[in-house]
């Protein structure tokens, strides 16, 4: 059967320098982004609800594990409909994805890594995008 290949722009990456831990996805893919920036102010709101609802728990220790059960399994499944697939367990193993790093949620780091890459990346391929037109039009284009 014929075959096309073409650069579909999907890269793999490693998560911490961990070879063993790797995501795929394409950082120039507009409907990634789009997705990429939706489900920030999603997890954003969840943040804000599940801490409210960890507060309501009050003294309540079952309640509030409960409540930190719920966030996790919620907040995951947000993030991972971004890919399309399961990549949580990739990415945070056991840590919480609404555990703090730097003074932020992990899945707002994790999300700030994916969109300085797709910014790196958009940037590249805007450089490269025109040379590669003006070949493609000299060799194919009219003359």
């Amino acid at each position: 059967m014929p075959n096309f290949e073409f650069d579909t722009g999907l890269k793999t990456f490693t998560i911490n320098g961990d070879e063993s831990r790797t995501i795929t996805f394409s950082p120039t893919d507009q409907a990634f982004i789009r997705r990429l920036g939706e489900v920030y102010s999603k997890l954003e709101a969840m943040q804000n609800k599940w801490a409210q609802a960890a507060k309501d728990a009050g003294d309540d220790i079952d309640k509030l594990l409960k409540t930190m059960d719920e966030a996790e399994k919620e907040m995951r499944e947000a993030i991972d409909s971004v890919f399309g697939k399961p990549v949580c367990d990739t990415v945070f193993g056991d840590l919480s994805v609404y555990g703090i790093a730097s003074g932020a949620p992990l899945w707002a780091n994790f999300l700030f890594a994916i969109f300085d890459e797709c910014d790196k990346e958009l940037a590249a391929q805007e450089k490269a995008t025109n040379p590669r037109l003006q070949r493609l039009l000299k060799k194919y284009g009219k003359k």
